[in-house]
């Protein structure tokens, strides 16, 4: 299968960061930092996929469901580039964490920027969308334009796998 492949790659190369799929966003209006990490850990809770671990056992990949997972969520205030924050934000993960995807919302005064990083292991540019779509309502707890927006910018971003600078296209307006 692709994630036994992606598993065994991963562990022949634990340092990589091939088959990280980051993004960013710049969110302007209200955003909560308490909301965005309790809608990761109400998706962690909701989603097996986001709590499982990948192992080797008796010489074989397998897969381990875990009962809880707490998210892999941080939030800063920081004035520093967002272009530095963003090329040292991404690290390779370790399959058998159970956290396999990761949020660092930075409060930057004006705005806040929002890292995020999955490993490519539970997720593809197909579930990105929904994971994004998910968050955002997660988040808002209702269904807005933002969602859409949101959607359509980090489809763009899991075609590319990586977005090496912070462009205007990548910001969000929270009503």
């Amino acid at each position: 299968s692709v994630q036994k492949r992606t598993y065994l790659i991963q562990q022949m190369m634990p340092e990589s960061v091939a088959y990280n799929m980051p993004g960013n966003l710049k969110l302007h209006g209200e955003v909560k930092a308490e909301a965005l990490k309790n809608a990761l850990q109400t998706m962690t809770d909701r989603h097996e996929i986001l709590r499982t671990q990948f192992l080797m056992v008796d010489g074989e990949p397998v897969q381990k469901i875990l009962d809880c997972v707490d998210a892999d969520f941080e939030y800063i205030t920081s004035e520093e580039a967002d272009e530095k924050l963003i090329a040292g934000y991404m690290k390779p993960f370790d399959l058998s964490s159970g956290k396999l995807v990761r949020i660092k919302l930075v409060n930057k005064g004006e705005y806040h920027l929002m890292l995020l990083d999955m490993h490519h292991i539970v997720s593809d540019g197909m579930s990105i969308n929904t994971f994004t779509k998910e968050l955002m309502a997660e988040h808002t707890k209702e269904q807005t334009s933002v969602i859409d927006e949101t959607t359509e910018i980090l489809s763009e971003i899991a075609q590319e796998h990586a977005n090496d600078e912070p462009d205007r296209e990548n910001e969000v307006f929270l009503v």
